[in-house]
C-alpha cells in the first residue's frame, strides 16, 4: 500500500494482502455483529454466497480479524468483476446506513439531522460506539472540507471507510469526494473534500 504525504484518490486495484492485515489486529480488537448482516446480505442477494456465521447478534462484540475475513468474502461474492478494494469500498456504504438505521446511530444522529458540521462532532462517538479498539478524529474543518483520522482502524481504512465516508457525503446532501492519506495499514486519514 502506498504511503504519501499527499492526500489521493485511492487506488482500488492495489494488491490487498489480507492476511497482513488480520495479522495486524489486536487480539481485543472487536466490532459489533451489526455490521456483519449487510455484507453477508449484499453478498447472497448477488451470488447466493453466505460469508460468516450463520447468524450475529446486533450489538455483540465480535473478533475484528472474523469482520475483516467476512467483509473480503463479500466484496469478493457481491462483486466479483471488481477489484475487491473497490467491492469493500461499495460495502462501506452499508456500513454507514446499517449504523444510521441501528438504535443507537438514529438517537446519536438525531440531534444532527442533515446538518453535516452537527454530524462531523459526532464521528468520534459513533466511531466508540461501532467498536472499542481505534479512534475517530476530525483535525480539521474548513469551508470546503473535512479531514478525519482513523486510528487504530484495522478493518480496511483504506477502502472500506472510504466508502462509509461516501454514504455520509450522500446522505448529508454534500457534493465532494473522499480522498485518502494512508499512514499504515491501520492510520489512514480521511478527507472529504466538498465541491
Amino acid at each position: 500500500m502506498p504511503v504519501g504525504r499527499d492526500f489521493t484518490q485511492p487506488d482500488w486495484c492495489a494488491p490487498l494482502d489480507v492476511a497482513e492485515r488480520i495479522r495486524a489486529v489486536p487480539s481485543n480488537a472487536t466490532v459489533k455483529g451489526m455490521f456483519f448482516d449487510g455484507p453477508i446480505t449484499e453478498a447472497f442477494r448477488r451470488s447466493g454466497d453466505r460469508p460468516g456465521r450463520p447468524s450475529y447478534v446486533a450489538f455483540k462484540d465480535y473478533p475484528l480479524a472474523d469482520h475483516i475475513q467476512v467483509l473480503v468474502a463479500c466484496a469478493m461474492a457481491g462483486y466479483p468483476n471488481v477489484p475487491v478494494r473497490e467491492g469493500l469500498r461499495r460495502l462501506g456504504h452499508d456500513a454507514f446506513r446499517t449504523f444510521l438505521e441501528s438504535l443507537a446511530g438514529r438517537v446519536l444522529f438525531s440531534v444532527a439531522g442533515r446538518n453535516f458540521d452537527a454530524a462531523l462532532g459526532l464521528v468520534a462517538r459513533s466511531y466508540g460506539i461501532a467498536g472499542p479498539v481505534g479512534t475517530a478524529t476530525v483535525i480539521q474543518r474548513t469551508h470546503d472540507a473535512a479531514v478525519i483520522h482513523l486510528e487504530n482502524i484495522y478493518n480496511l481504512p483504506d477502502c472500506y471507510h472510504v466508502g462509509v465516508f461516501e454514504a455520509a457525503l450522500e446522505y448529508f446532501r454534500e457534493d465532494g469526494e473522499v480522498l485518502t492519506r494512508v499512514r499504515s495499514t491501520s492510520d489512514v486519514e480521511i478527507k472529504m473534500a466538498l465541491r
